[in-house]
């Protein structure tokens, strides 16, 4: 299967909006991505597709759902664009994110040795403490915290993927959703064990069906 964040990327960036009965159109896509994660969209929108107006919707989200690990408003918001600007521009200055480097020489290949073959970044504790301001002491008790919020970006990044992905029957799902463009909508339940209660569904519903696959 294609990368996933590349199509929703491809089609945040497309010129081509037009709907298919046929295949999966970049519409589906969009469609898909405005009902998925709160967070986890606005991180995709941002790094994936480039649109800059993710950043302070992010932020803002972010920041949201990370009250408990930082109740300080201020330097909550502190932690979290940091650790944003960290998930953001993770790849390795040396070798770009290709994690290894090309001699110029032989044209041989080689392991990057400044991300040891990881191909991200290593944000240093010393550019941490200066950007919040702390002295070494005081950081020690911020390490976890910085952890945590990382946490929270990295389950919205996942969970988006699920919701794309069995949004768009990438992957085998409980419940079989048909395409959702046209927001908002209620999400009306089809229950096939009690007939009965569909006969009450109103126009202006979108459906959704308790069957299998």
């Amino acid at each position: 299967m294609a990368n996933l964040r590349k199509l929703v990327a491809s089609a945040l960036n497309s010129s081509d909006l037009s709907q298919s009965d046929i295949v999966e159109s970049a519409i589906d896509r969009i469609g898909a991505l405005a009902f998925s994660d709160a967070l986890g969209s606005e991180l995709w929108s941002l790094k994936y597709a480039g649109d800059v107006r993710g950043w302070h919707r992010a932020l803002a989200v972010l920041s949201r759902r990370s009250k408990v690990i930082a109740p300080h408003g201020k330097i909550r918001a502190t932690l979290c664009r940091l650790c944003l600007i960290e998930w953001v521009d993770e790849n390795c200055r040396t070798c770009g994110g290709r994690r290894f480097i090309m001699a110029a020489q032989t044209s041989a290949a080689h392991v990057c040795t400044t991300c040891s073959g990881t191909g991200l970044r290593r944000y240093s504790d010393l550019w941490r403490m200066r950007e919040m301001g702390l002295d070494r002491r005081a950081y020690t008790r911020w390490e976890a915290k910085f952890s945590a919020v990382h946490r929270k970006i990295s389950d919205a990044d996942t969970q988006v993927w699920h919701d794309i992905a069995e949004q768009l029957g990438h992957v085998p799902a409980r419940m079989i959703r048909e395409k959702v463009l046209d927001q908002p909508r209620r999400i009306h339940i089809i229950d096939a064990g009690h007939p009965g209660q569909n006969s009450k569904i109103i126009p202006g519903f979108v459906f959704c069906s308790t069957a299998r696959a």
